[in-house]
């Protein structure tokens, strides 16, 4: 759906300063997730150089409008946090972090991503009844991740929370971006073998932007991988285009698999310590020009083996265990 830069902006009469502001006012909270809910359009912070972001579509998840979930919302552009009094200081400190970590991300793919709110709150019971057990909500079309914190401020203390706010939010805005630039939403059975690098980019962006702005955000990654990594009975190498290596069995879900998200990150990160990260967006330009929805693995090591005079593809083909691992463990 197309729209002006002035479509974007909150609507007559209404305060302008849409970046750490937190909006109290029904009417104005309904404008914004309708907004919001335009998924298609960009969405830009004010007063600074724009980002090229959208809201990702509504899920299969419950939904709610903004009025139905009753809360106060941040919204420091591109992120929106719904809160209550009691997260309200945590909310506005992690929207700025986000807000730094999705520029960090977009500045290494330099394509759209494909971002999602949060619901922070200090007790699910505050939330409507079909809401309470959820951890994805749709609020006003947007698909929110939702959490109950035990912290009123930064940092968690909370492992998982801490990932999944940050590191997890980040990656989950690059994959979504890269599919939908590359691949028109979605992998297919001939391009599937693409998951490797796209995985590998995601949490590149995500550890990059967690070691600049979150120190310690990523200790759940870093122990995921570890301990992914110590399963693998003493194999030397991963190749990432197999096959088994994401699907080991039916049903393989992403924690089931982290060796092979270490093993991906490894290699991207490998190539930009050599090379620069600029390789990255230089790859991810070329691919979009030769056409989306059709980049195998080997499309993407061709021109990437171009861009940084290396053959990608036997390093994706047998990634050594023991390197992998020592990368793992200075992840912050």
């Amino acid at each position: 759906m197309a729209s002006s830069a002035a479509g974007r902006l909150p609507p007559p009469g209404l305060s302008t300063k849409i970046s750490r502001e937190v909006f109290v006012d029904k009417f104005y909270l309904c404008a914004l997730a309708l907004l919001l809910s335009l998924a298609a359009v960009p969405v830009f912070s004010t007063g600074e150089a724009p980002l090229n972001l959208k809201f990702a579509a509504p899920m299969p998840a419950p939904s709610v409008s903004v009025e139905e979930l009753g809360l106060e919302a941040v919204y420091n552009s591109p992120v929106l946090i719904y809160h209550d009094a009691k997260t309200d200081r945590l909310s506005r400190q992690a929207a700025s972090v986000l807000e730094l970590m999705y520029r960090k991300a977009q500045g290494i793919v330099g394509i759209p991503l494909s971002v999602y709110g949060l619901v922070l709150v200090s007790d699910r019971k505050i939330l409507p009844p079909k809401a309470r057990e959820a951890h994805w909500l749709n609020v006003g079309g947007v698909p929110c991740l939702v959490r109950a914190p035990k912290e009123a401020a930064l940092p968690f203390k909370d492992e998982f929370d801490a990932y999944l706010v940050f590191p997890f939010m980040v990656h989950e805005s690059v994959d979504g971006g890269l599919k939908s630039a590359l691949f028109k939403g979605s992998l297919t059975s001939a391009t599937v073998t693409s998951r490797w690098w796209i995985e590998g980019i995601a949490d590149y962006c995500a550890t990059q932007a967690c070691a600049l702005f979150q120190k310690g955000a990523c200790a759940y990654t870093r122990k995921g991988y570890l301990r992914a990594l110590g399963q693998l009975g003493g194999a030397a190498a991963v190749d990432l285009e197999s096959e088994k290596t994401w699907w080991p069995f039916s049903g393989a879900l992403p924690h089931d698999v982290q060796h092979a998200y270490a093993s991906a990150n490894y290699v991207i990160s490998a190539a930009a310590e050599k090379s620069g990260a600029s390789w990255i967006r230089q790859t991810v330009e070329r691919l979009r020009a030769e056409g989306a929805g059709k980049a195998t693995s080997a499309d993407f090591c061709r021109v990437a083996g171009e861009v940084i005079s290396q053959d990608l593809r036997s390093a994706v083909r047998r990634v050594d265990v023991k390197a992998v691992e020592q990368f793992s463990r200075v992840i912050q």
